[in-house]
């Protein structure tokens, strides 16, 4: 958990708000949903929440949902839509929690992994140091990518770079 919560709540407000006006106002936020060991984690999840949340938004990122389906051959927009979601709305339900928590940590030493989930839980272990390394626009991708498993989707196939690869393509812009 944090060190400080109402510390963190207000560098996330000034980042924020500083970067865009309205995210921080509209975003529907908890900061209880992250729970991550340094005040640094959290930030770095709060904004990059926002840019996702912006993004999603945008209906060229929002294709995604009709691109790609669950196991039992669902598309990702109708499960969304049996919850009566939008996709950034949806985003505000997850919860992100420390990668070293419930056995996820094998799965974040893996080169590469910035944060990982199951399909259909909702829970985003974060995996701090790869996460913290990528850019404010990537690390924005990654929690789209997991948001996408949230959702149903699985893994290989698509393998996580053809995944990776479509969000950034469809999102890359609209952020």
């Amino acid at each position: 958990m944090f060190r400080s919560r109402s510390g963190l709540a207000v560098l996330t407000l000034a980042l924020v708000t500083a970067d865009r006006p309205a995210a921080g106002r509209d975003s529907g936020f908890d900061l209880r949903r992250i729970r991550v060991r340094s005040d640094e984690d959290a930030a770095a999840v709060a904004i990059a929440l926002l840019g996702a949340q912006s993004k999603l938004r945008r209906s060229a990122c929002q294709q995604l949902l009709d691109e790609y389906r669950d196991s039992g051959g669902r598309r990702l927009r109708d499960n969304l839509e049996t919850m009566g979601m939008e996709a950034p709305d949806y985003l505000t339900l997850l919860v992100v929690a420390d990668g070293g928590e419930r056995g996820q940590g094998a799965r974040c030493r893996t080169r590469g992994v910035a944060a990982v989930t199951t399909p259909n839980g909702r829970v985003v272990y974060l995996c701090g140091p790869a996460f913290r390394e990528l850019s404010r626009a990537h690390r924005e991708n990654a929690l789209i990518h997991e948001m996408l498993h949230t959702l149903g989707l699985g893994e290989n196939p698509p393998s996580p770079q053809e995944i990776n690869a479509a969000v950034w393509s469809r999102c890359h812009a609209a952020g």
